[in-house]
């Protein structure tokens, strides 16, 4: 991360005090940044206040965390500024308990509706999530309506991807932020967290990672709550927009359902980068209900746009979508993609199934493979698939290395089928034991004949 403060020609007291404060932050030596801006408090400048109340709450590796001198300083701004930022930061400390700072939802709820008022993004959210669902106030859906509604009115337009520019500390042009040298990984987490309307600088910041000193901050944490107190265009807007999706979506005492509503704002969630929204609408015209038509072409134009921001339920489903040929040209290649892609981002046990059926059954995009196949069965059957292990112990029956090789491995996948709870694989073992192994083979190769996955209807 990294602040640019464009001094001006004639600074007030205080400035140049923030100024070098500014540059050490930017060196992530908060310690030293520390000294110089309680150096410009002593002027009265109220954003030697603001950056001293941040860095007290954030700590740096030598010094312990102080949320009672934050929240302290965050009063001082309140009373004589009515600074937005410290109104939320403040409502913060208050609403969910810090170090030293007993809960107390009540002036929570007090503080942050007063930063909402005052116009911060992230607490317009917050009273909208408390009116919602009803978290210290009486639930009341049209309170929340409003309150997601003035952050989204407070943007360019309500129908068009909203573009962020530049990037303001505290909404104030002259502190210019930029997080592009944040790692990839940690601005994913810090995006996804904004998005689901996880807007708390202390609960999130806390519990970012459990394994950490609760007096001593991660550079993540620290990052996460910079951007907390960062304004931009898109500041708030997905949670908001979820929000009242939710609302309309399931009704409440005072807002009755409207699913076409609910749809409008899931698109413009969608439209606005939300992976979730995106996958969220493309099972709505997947599956089609009574207020939404069935729609395959839809759908998939939906799970397309999941998939591009690395969704892996929204990659499932289209790769599910080709592998069944729902609205699309049946496409092994491109639904293999899809699911290897889900396995370069996580364990998944139906993805490694739908690798080895396309590998089993092969096509024009992608030759048949019965060994890549068992492979992929095994990682499915690791991960708690058992009818994995039934399709690899056929496809062993069948032939795939020496005939002593392939009955051992036929038994051994039965065996492994079995106890993952495959209700098949015992009558099988019991078959065989009974019988004998080439007595057994017309039956575990029957197992072949069922696929379970390849269902037209998911």
């Amino acid at each position: 991360m990294n602040i640019v403060y464009e001094i001006e020609d004639f600074p007030d007291p205080g400035d140049r005090d923030v100024y070098k404060g500014i540059q050490e932050i930017n060196k992530l030596n908060y310690h030293e940044a520390l000294k110089h801006f309680e150096k410009g408090t002593s002027y009265d400048n109220e954003y030697a206040v603001l950056f001293s109340a941040i860095v007290h709450f954030l700590g740096s590796s030598n010094k312990q965390r102080d949320p009672v001198k934050a929240m302290n300083l965050c009063k001082r701004l309140a009373s004589n500024w009515k600074n937005p930022v410290a109104l939320f930061l403040l409502g913060s400390l208050y609403y969910d308990g810090d170090d030293g700072v007993p809960e107390d939802e009540t002036s929570g709820v007090h503080w942050i509706s007063l930063a909402a008022e005052n116009g911060w993004p992230y607490a317009m959210v917050k009273m909208g999530e408390l009116y919602q669902f009803g978290f210290d106030v009486k639930k009341d859906h049209k309170k929340a309506i409003y309150w997601y509604k003035k952050l989204i009115k407070n943007h360019d337009s309500e129908t068009d991807l909203i573009k962020d520019e530049k990037s303001y500390l505290f909404g104030n042009k002259n502190f210019e932020v930029d997080f592009t040298r944040v790692s990839q990984k940690d601005w994913k987490l810090v995006q996804y967290c904004h998005s689901q309307g996880w807007v708390s600088p202390v609960k999130r910041g806390r519990e970012a990672y459990s394994d950490v000193d609760l007096h001593h901050f991660s550079e993540y944490q620290r990052i996460y709550v910079w951007n907390l107190l960062t304004k931009k265009k898109s500041s708030g807007l997905v949670a908001s927009l979820l929000g009242l999706h939710t609302i309309y979506l399931i009704g409440g005492s005072n807002v009755p359902k409207n699913h076409d509503t609910a749809l409008y704002w899931a698109k413009m969630a969608g439209e606005n980068k939300d992976a979730k929204s995106c996958t969220t609408i493309g099972l709505m015209y997947l599956y089609g209900s009574s207020n939404v038509k069935q729609d395959y072409i839809e759908a998939m134009k939906w799970f397309k746009k999941s998939g591009d921001l690395e969704d892996t339920t929204g990659l499932f489903y289209m790769g599910q979508m080709y592998y069944n040929s729902l609205g699309v040209k049946k496409n092994y290649k491109i639904a293999l993609e899809c699911f290897r892609s889900i396995t370069t981002k996580k364990e998944d046990m139906n993805a490694y199934y739908y690798m080895a059926e396309i590998y089993q059954e092969g096509g024009e995009e992608v030759p048949q493979n019965s060994k890549t196949a068992c492979f992929f069965y095994g990682e499915a059957l690791k991960l708690g698939n058992p009818m994995a292990g039934t399709r690899a112990a056929a496809l062993h029956c069948k032939g795939i290395e020496d005939e002593k090789k392939d009955e051992l491995n036929t038994i051994e996948c039965l065996r492994r089928a079995a106890l993952q709870g495959c209700l098949t694989a015992p009558s099988l073992i019991s078959l065989i034991e009974k019988d004998g192994y080439e007595a057994a083979k017309p039956s575990i190769l029957a197992v072949l004949s069922i696929t379970p996955f390849n269902n037209k209807n998911l």
